[in-house]
């Protein structure tokens, strides 16, 4: 039997030097799997996406039809939608709900998982997310003086570096332009609900609220008319990037990936990190590489995928 001081660590099954540009951009893509180790203070945890469908169908009064096993999770959402909107509820009012779920939990802050100083101390340029949460900008910009521009779907800008040539602007092209440091989320983002009542909370206008939610709002964000496939497409012409907290079974990663355009590469790849409960068969692993010109690790914790991202700017 080996001893715990002698067992080997984890082994992490790919090979970083085969694939990282050491001259490329590097922009992480932030999903709702890095949530898991995020907690307030008191160890209550965000819903995840199934979780927080759920529990708003209970909310809205829809649970017979939003539970229905033939539906998948994105027209489950639709039927919330489309339920509160009936109810005459807000964009502002409906995203306050979500917040409270995934957010500011009972009136508590989520605070960040082991992950987030890793982000940190990578620093990466461009950090896209799809989650709805505050917790990146609110760690990452957490000093007086904020380190990224935020910029929320449909248009919302909500903190700027000092002295940001994008002071006058709320376009995505002008933040990524810029090459200033940004967060972009892309599937809009909550409120800070401690506001909502303030003097200051009409601030936001109840369209900036607009949350990529369900799947008109998602045929919404990716239609020719939004500002995010270009973008996307643009990204992944002029970055590398890495993903975090998507299973590959998950459509909006693929429809993301499907998106980007068919500009691939052999030396230099995207790459997806995906968490061990994750983990697809080797043969769809295998196909899904193929199909989008990416390259899949597997890690085994939080911790584990922390030294992973190090590993990278250490080889960059």
């Amino acid at each position: 039997m080996v001893r715990n001081s002698q067992r080997e660590k984890p082994r992490f099954d790919l090979n970083w030097s085969d694939h990282i540009s050491r001259s490329s951009r590097l922009c992480v893509f932030v999903g709702a799997g890095i949530s898991k180790g995020c907690s307030t203070p008191s160890g209550l945890v965000p819903l995840a996406w199934d979780d927080l469908i759920a529990e708003l169908a209970r909310k809205f009064g829809c649970e017979s039809e939003a539970t229905d096993a033939r539906l998948d999770l994105l027209e489950r959402a639709e039927i919330i939608e489309r339920t509160r909107r009936s109810y005459g509820v807000s964009d502002a009012s409906f995203a306050d709900e979500v917040a409270r779920l995934v957010d500011q939990i009972d009136g508590e802050l989520v605070s960040e998982s082991n992950l987030y100083p890793t982000l940190r101390d990578v620093g990466p340029e461009l950090i896209i997310t799809t989650n709805y949460d505050r917790i990146i900008e609110r760690y990452l910009n957490g000093s007086t003086e904020p380190g990224y521009n935020v910029w929320t779907y449909p248009g919302r800008v909500e903190q700027l570096v000092p002295s940001s040539y994008c002071s006058t602007s709320d376009r995505l092209g002008d933040f990524i332009r810029s090459g200033e440091p940004l967060i972009a989320k892309i599937h809009g983002g909550v409120r800070d609900t401690a506001l909502v009542d303030s003097a200051t909370a009409g601030v936001i206008d109840d369209t900036d609220l607009d949350l990529v939610f369900s799947f008109s709002s998602y045929q919404k964000a990716y239609s020719a008319e939004s500002e995010i496939p270009a973008a996307l497409r643009a990204i992944f012409a002029t970055y590398q990037v890495v993903f975090i907290g998507y299973s590959l079974r998950d459509h909006v990663l693929r429809d993301i990936l499907q998106g980007a355009g068919s500009l691939k590469g052999d030396r230099f790849k995207h790459v997806i990190l995906q968490s061990p409960e994750s983990v697809v068969p080797e043969s769809y692993r295998e196909a899904f590489q193929e199909s989008y010109g990416v390259v899949v690790g597997t890690y085994s914790d939080h911790s584990f995928l922390s030294a992973s991202l190090h590993a990278i700017m250490l080889s960059r």
